[in-house]
């Protein structure tokens, strides 16, 4: 049962990724930093607990160029791309994952046409099973897949790969043979000196934007991503946790000037539970209250006791941004408790 509603939220997950296709926030992103957050991820750990015969070649070059990139995107790519090789080596085998810069007239497969250029890429190679030569121009298609019935992914993960690319201006290449391994290789166009030098128009008046410290609390992987891209778009300095006990982890050791606490998460550890803990770390600690549901007693109770604004999710930019200006301009974290559904 648990790995039927497991296999249904990966469907769920590539779905919404397909959905979203062309809704994405780009900004200035440094592609090692998304591989390194996904290889900190409970579901990594998963993977490798699971699959203990696969060993890893990290090579991730030292000066990496930034691309334009949406950073919740290009974390399926790395995420699909790596389940993708743990599958093709059942009984084990090496994975390498490597990042570089190259000046590139064409793909290094030579299956497609590509615009000379500096291009940073990704490289995801497996020793596996391989891929036939009449099944390569098929991977891309949903639900295309020779796997048992029964293995793990949404069938959708090399089609969410495949979108993910195309909408970042980037270039895809598969060398392969079979019961020989298989490389993956993403081609993503640097940002160049004249891009860097130009930020890109923001919508707002500036009055969302800040460089204090941010720690995001949420249970939702995209959630925790988007929030930390909008807030890093603002110029916030932003971490992540995943639940409420990992957040008093991360103040008892590190500070943050405001949390943002997602109100459900770990049955019988909500928001409330976390913010009552987080204050006795630091009694003064600035919060916000993000859900998707409607305000509770639980809302206004961890409001009565110093929690700030109460942001209704599906939320935006401004939305969440202004919402944690005004908690940090506030003079006491009590000064805020009105029980205002913010983009609700």
């Amino acid at each position: 049962m648990a790995n039927s509603a497991e296999g249904a939220a990966e469907v769920v997950q590539d779905l919404l990724t397909l959905a979203r296709r062309g809704r994405y926030n780009m900004i200035k992103t440094n592609l090692n930093k998304v591989v390194e957050s996904y290889l900190e991820t409970p579901s990594f750990e998963k993977l490798q607990k699971d699959n203990p015969d696969v060993h890893l070649d990290i090579r991730l070059s030292e000066k990496m160029p930034i691309i334009n990139g949406s950073t919740p995107h290009l974390n399926k790519v790395v995420m699909n791309l790596i389940v993708n090789a743990f599958d093709a080596m059942p009984k084990g085998g090496n994975l390498r994952i490597e990042t570089k810069i190259m000046h590139i007239k064409k793909l290094l497969g030579g299956h497609d046409q590509i615009d000379e250029g500096e291009y940073v890429l990704l490289k995801v190679k497996d020793t596996g099973t391989g891929i036939a030569p009449e099944d390569i121009g098929k991977i891309f298609e949903p639900y295309f897949s020779k796997k048992e019935m029964g293995a793990s992914g949404s069938g959708l993960g090399l089609s969410v790969v495949y979108g993910v690319v195309k909408d970042h201006n980037g270039y895809y290449d598969i060398i392969s043979k079979l019961n020989e391994g298989t490389e993956f290789i993403m081609y993503f166009p640097k940002v160049t000196e004249a891009e860097r030098l130009t930020e890109p128009q923001d919508i707002t008046d500036g009055s969302a934007k800040g460089e204090e410290k941010v720690l995001v609390v949420d249970d939702d992987f995209e959630q925790r991503e988007m929030a930390a891209e909008l807030l890093e778009s603002l110029g916030y300095i932003v971490d992540t946790v995943e639940n409420g006990h990992k957040a008093i982890d991360y103040l008892e050791s590190n500070t943050a000037d405001i949390v943002t606490l997602d109100m459900i998460m770990e049955d019988g550890f909500d928001g409330l539970d976390t913010y009552v803990r987080i204050t006795k770390i630091n009694s003064e600690q600035k919060a916000i209250i993000v859900s998707g549901y409607s305000a509770t007693d639980r809302v206004q109770k961890m409001q009565e006791l110093g929690a700030g604004q109460y942001v209704k999710k599906p939320y935006t930019r401004e939305t969440l941004g202004m919402a944690i200006r005004t908690e940090l301009d506030c003079k006491s974290p009590i000064d805020v408790k009105s029980l205002v559904e913010i983009g609700g």
